[in-house]
């Protein structure tokens, strides 16, 4: 029987049953959803033929289906249709296994997870989708695998598990938004021996996982850890295996081991990957998009410095930011390659010359620069190395938002902790207490916390607590570039609702 593994947010920022613009759905064939699994790799493929998966809707259809997968096409049980009178663009969604949510977030944990389930977990994001146009879902894993073979050299002892170490084993996951985002506090999986090799399921992140190899010989026990040099990106539907090797007169921790990881596609074995054909003439071939909300434009980025591969090299760019905008690069201008800050990455300080690295991983997210004005931008691929260079003056991409509270929790008090990609808002924990001013809107009295210049990216983080104990969980809402207000409602469970 399989595990329903995925549970709602405690305060999901987006639920689909909740968006204003909702309009009903008109019964008329011509205005009937259509899609198609857009699979490619026999292993996907396999996987999903004469199986059930999750269709999520975004606004403004906002609603959920199951469908039936056979080769490449998905049919919804119950049929969906185009909002009427709908011209925006709708984002569509699919999961498998199926399971019973109405919502768009979700939290995940693998945290000594099954093995043999997660590994065929499948995640599929279309994007921002026409009306009447046909909805392309390519499943992918959304996960990494880790492999690490190891080899014994202990006489008498036997290899009794492997754990892997030093890894974020909780994220959250936007369907919508097709990203992983890996969260809390560090922890360890235990691997699964499929035949002579060990594996787990890990969450896209970069960092530095510790194998932790443990031996038996009667009641004997010894352990010994690998340490890596350098931190690793991991990136979902990707295989990082390694080779360990256990001697007799080595320490107990092998510090900063290099493991020399060998990635491969996930589906590899099967449909093995070549790279994309370099495009002819002047088809773009890396490009920012989003910028003013505008996520099927690309600004196209010239080729300063070829590279070994099709698509690497040096990308430059002139772009113009205005107040809360934010972007991404895309390769090809489509999704399967696009490129985001890192998470929890400071964004880019005001000054004259700015570079850090970006992520291609999956839960990358929108590229936000502290300052506003022309900008020339610099991209090295596969490196990720990005440079800013203002051209002119700049001002401060800074932003007014107050925050109302309707406080139904019945704690004595209540506090308001907030952060963002460039650190604490409402200074340290547990944050500001509620002024004493409050605001009547309607029959509605609100607490409120003004904020005032502050860069406000999409992806804003913030705790409600009392100081003594009674907290919610950590909460995330995806602000637009004209947001002033947010209205949150805290229920006496702790958990809270955005009524914007």
């Amino acid at each position: 029987m399989k595990k329903a593994l995925f549970t709602l947010c405690a305060a999901a920022a987006v639920l689909v049953a909740c968006d204003k613009n909702e309009t009903t759905p008109v019964s008329q064939n011509s205005r009937e959803v259509r899609f198609t699994t857009n699979i490619q790799t026999y292993t996907v493929k396999a996987a999903l033929d004469d199986e059930t998966v999750l269709i999520v809707a975004g606004a403004p259809i906002n609603a959920t289906t199951t469908a039936t997968a056979k080769d490449s096409k998905l049919t919804p049980a119950t049929k969906l249709y185009w909002a009427e009178n709908q011209t925006a663009k709708t984002k569509f969604a699919a999961v498998y296994p199926q399971m019973e949510v109405t919502a768009e977030a979700f939290d995940y944990s693998v945290a000594n997870g099954d093995f043999n389930y997660h590994k065929n977990v499948l995640f599929a994001a279309s994007g921002e989708v026409a009306p009447e146009t046909e909805v392309a879902l390519p499943f992918k894993h959304p996960f990494a695998q880790m492999q690490v073979s190891v080899t014994n050299n202990l006489e008498g002892f036997d290899v009794e598990s492997v754990t892997i170490g030093n890894v974020l084993t909780n994220s959250t996951v936007d369907l919508l938004a097709g990203t992983v985002t890996a969260k809390g506090e560090a922890g360890s999986i235990a691997a699964t021996k499929v035949e002579s090799k060990y594996n787990a399921i890990l969450i896209p992140q970069t960092g530095s996982p510790e194998i932790t190899v443990a031996l038996k010989k009667g009641e004997e026990f010894k352990t010994v850890k690998f340490v890596l040099a350098e931190p690793i990106a991991l990136a979902g539907n990707k295989i990082y295996t390694a080779a360990v090797t256990v001697n007799a007169d080595e320490p107990v921790v092998q510090v900063e081991v290099s493991l020399g990881f060998s990635v491969t596609e996930w589906d590899a074995e099967a449909t093995p990957m070549t790279y994309t054909e370099e495009p002819a003439g002047d088809e773009v071939v890396w490009s920012v998009v989003g910028l003013g909300d505008k996520w099927d434009v690309d600004i196209p980025m010239e080729c300063t410095t070829a590279g070994t591969n099709p698509g690497e090299g040096t990308f430059e760019a002139d772009i113009t930011c205005n107040f809360g905008d934010v972007f991404k690069l895309r390769q090809y201008k489509a999704w399967d390659l696009s490129v985001g800050m890192k998470t929890g990455w400071a964004s880019y300080a005001t000054g004259a010359f700015d570079e850090g690295y970006l992520s291609a991983e999956m839960g990358a997210t929108d590229i936000q620069l502290e300052v506003c004005g022309e900008m020339h931008i610099k991209f090295e691929y596969p490196s990720c190395r990005f440079i800013v260079t203002p051209k002119g003056e700049t001002t401060a991409n800074k932003g007014n938002l107050t925050v109302y509270v309707d406080d139904q929790s019945g704690w004595a008090a209540l506090n308001l902790y907030m952060w963002n990609a460039a650190g604490e808002i409402l200074g340290n924990w547990p944050g500001t207490a509620a002024p004493a001013e409050t605001e009547t809107i309607g029959e509605v009295v609100y607490k409120k916390w003004a904020i005032a210049n502050e860069l406000l990216p999409r992806g804003l983080k913030y705790i409600l607590n009392d100081g003594t104990g009674n907290q919610t969980d950590d909460l995330e809402t995806r602000l637009t570039s004209t947001d002033t207000k947010l209205f949150l409602q805290l229920k006496s469970d702790a958990t809270v609702v955005v009524a914007n």
